[in-house]
């Protein structure tokens, strides 16, 4: 039965929440720049009125199994007396503010320790993104006790909420602890579409807790102390491509092999005799985080996501003992582990939205993503993008920037993080979180803009006109430098990396209207002036200088002692092509000359981790259509025999 008698806060709260309705999405509390475009003051930002959890609790929340709860899908009880609907009323009410808040750690405080594990156990969770979901909600009805001492309620929520999306109905468990506080133990969609019935979707028969122990060797494994690393994407905050370094002497042999589960163009992260990646495993297609010793090849250890259908879609980063690792799911975020073992220390969740390769510095993690604004309304899919400045040890949020954008990895400078985007590459103050400029040009999607010295360079395009191009702006200011304006390459990403004085760059080039004669391409420009120095073309076997390859992918850069190196994954061969393309390239940077070429059995696919002597990279086996399955490879020279 519909409540009646509501509490004049309740609704006041309610309606609160509908006219707030009416601001912009990216207006948050945590809203770093102000809106341009508001006129007279500015309405204070929602804020969640609860104490968040901290990211140490929700790893040990999500350890345990998640039980069963049958009598969630269709509650029924008796009737409660008016104090305790109005008790639910309050709670809904604050559910609704703390969703608006996009304050997910504080919405999760809501939850009783068996609620959280299930809501993050959902596919498509009610908790929305980090610019927060605003929600009416009309009708709370079918007030009930259970017999174990919960009440139910049926909550009818108006997802746009302006009336341009369908009614839900959620059903809500509530649960009272013993200082009289009313939580949330279950909360789920039904289903069903206000107004109408349908079958109960089906109940989840997986007691297995999300997070699980990690999968390690046992006691006894030395762990090698502090030295050279390839500590996240790019090398290092900056995203320059250095490598410490060296190459294999002479011609490297391919080492050892790991299947990763699937094909994957992270570039690996190096460390203390690790190599760290994301891929599947487990038996199943249960993503994980593995640890993979450098001299064997064999699996030092694997910890899994921390949240239901999630994935590692890009490369952690590493400080100190600590690996942070990005986490893509319908409740995306960052979870750190110690580097060593794979035990979880934190996890960071952001809500609804992508997440990109964190970088560090000494005491904090930054990390991108994007989502839709809101995926209950097919009006409001405009793009929400959030980033994001944590505390390394605790996970506690320093501060978010958010923008109408689809933000990309971001590179780390001294006072200021830069964020590419759809809209421009952003210029965050890195203590404040404040926007400090944004410039009309942007790397191409999925790629971080390159820090050399006080230049900010990159292979993208200008916004406004869609040119594609190189370009370099100034650090401080965001004011163009030098451009290099080069013809699109369609469906291909371009990548950068920096060394001294010289800009290095990837394409895969084709001529206009004919991608599949298309060619792996390295390009070489002086920092202060833009002048190209050289050009490197990738022939195939037995072909001549100058013959197209064929399509395919081409990596980022990397640069270690005199050499620049990069992987090519040939998909489909050019017509009349012979010989085959793939694999290591390094080539001399001064001279722009071929230096060597390794693994021409197998496509690489990301972008190389140099270090002691040795090469790794993660690739694919040649098939119809791509690659098959995917692996982990290392490469190098005979102990000793390690290039000066």
């Amino acid at each position: 039965m519909t409540i009646s008698s509501v509490s004049l806060w309740f609704r006041l709260s309610i309606a609160l929440i509908v006219i707030t309705t009416a601001a912009p999405a990216i207006v948050s509390a945590r809203q770093a720049t102000p809106a341009a475009t508001a006129a007279g003051p500015t309405p204070p930002p929602l804020a969640c009125p609860v104490p968040p959890l901290s990211a140490a609790a929700l790893v040990s929340i999500l350890r345990e199994p998640t039980p069963e709860d049958p009598s969630a899908d269709d509650p029924r009880g008796d009737a409660v007396p008016p104090a305790e609907r109005e008790a639910i009323g309050q709670l809904v009410a604050t559910w609704t503010m703390c969703l608006a808040a996009g304050d997910i750690p504080a919405l999760l405080g809501l939850f009783t320790p068996d609620g959280v594990r299930r809501l993050l156990g959902e596919r498509a969770p009610l908790l929305g993104g980090p610019a927060g979901l605003r929600v009416a909600v009309p009708t709370v009805s079918s007030i009930e006790r259970l017999e174990d001492g919960r009440i139910a309620a049926r909550i009818t929520i108006d997802p746009s909420p302006a009336g341009t999306a369908p009614l839900e109905t959620v059903i809500m468990l509530a649960e009272q602890g013993a200082d009289g506080r009313w939580w949330i133990d279950h909360l789920h969609s039904s289903g069903e579409l206000a107004g109408t019935s349908g079958p109960a979707p089906p109940p989840r028969n997986d007691a297995r807790p999300l997070l699980r122990h990690p999968i390690a060797p046992g006691a006894g494994v030395p762990v090698l102390g502090p030295g050279p690393t390839v500590p996240m994407r790019g090398a290092d905050g900056a995203r320059t491509g250095l490598q410490s370094g060296p190459l294999p002497k002479g011609d490297p042999v391919e080492r050892w092999r790991t299947p990763a589960g699937w094909y994957s163009d992270v570039q690996p992260v190096v460390a203390r005799g690790l190599v760290y990646f994301g891929g599947f495993s487990l038996g199943e297609r249960t993503p994980v985080l593995a640890a993979i010793d450098t001299a064997t090849g064999g699996v030092r250890w694997q910890t899994t996501a921390p949240v239901a259908w999630a994935d590692f879609p890009d490369a952690p980063a590493l400080a100190s003992d600590i690996l942070f690792a990005p986490v893509e799911a319908p409740v995306a975020g960052v979870m750190a582990v110690a580097a060593a073992t794979g035990a979880p220390l934190w996890f960071a969740p952001f809500g609804f939205t992508s997440v990109t390769a964190p970088a560090v510095d000494a005491d904090a993690v930054y990390s991108a993503g994007w989502g839709v604004r809101n995926t209950r309304d097919r009006t409001q899919n405009d793009a929400s993008g959030a980033v994001f400045a944590l505390d390394q040890r605790t996970g506690r949020e320093r501060w978010r920037f958010l923008a109408p954008a689809r933000f990309g990895p971001v590179a780390v400078g001294p006072d200021i993080v830069y964020v590419p985007s759809d809209r421009g590459l952003y210029a965050i103050d890195r203590a404040t979180g404040r926007k400090r400029w944004q410039a009309r040009f942007s790397p191409d999607a999925g790629e971080p803009a390159t820090l050399a010295a006080d230049t900010i360079v990159f292979a993208g395009s200008e916004i406004t006109s869609g040119q594609t191009g190189v370009f370099a702006l100034d650090a401080s200011s965001g004011a163009l430098r030098w451009r290099v304006d080069l013809p699109p390459t369609p469906g291909v990403r371009a990548g950068t990396a920096a060394a001294n004085d010289r800009v290095f760059v990837t394409r895969w080039e084709a001529p206009a209207g004919d991608p599949a004669r298309g060619m792996p391409t390295l390009r070489t420009y002086d920092l202060t002036t833009g002048q190209q120095s050289w050009v490197f073309q990738v022939s195939a076997d037995n072909a001549s200088p100058g013959q197209p390859v064929g399509t395919g992918s081409l990596t980022t850069p990397v640069v270690s002692g005199e050499s620049v190196v990069f992987g090519v994954a040939v998909r489909v061969p050019a017509p009349g092509a012979a010989g085959n393309a793939d694999g290591l390239y390094a080539v001399d940077r001064t001279t722009g000359m071929l230096s060597r070429r390794d693994s021409a059995a197998v496509p690489i696919r990301s972008a190389p981790a140099i270090l002691d002597g040795a090469i790794y990279a993660m690739g694919g086996l040649r098939a119809r259509g791509g690659a098959s399955g995917g692996m982990l490879l290392a490469f190098g020279a005979d102990a000793g025999d390690i290039a000066s």
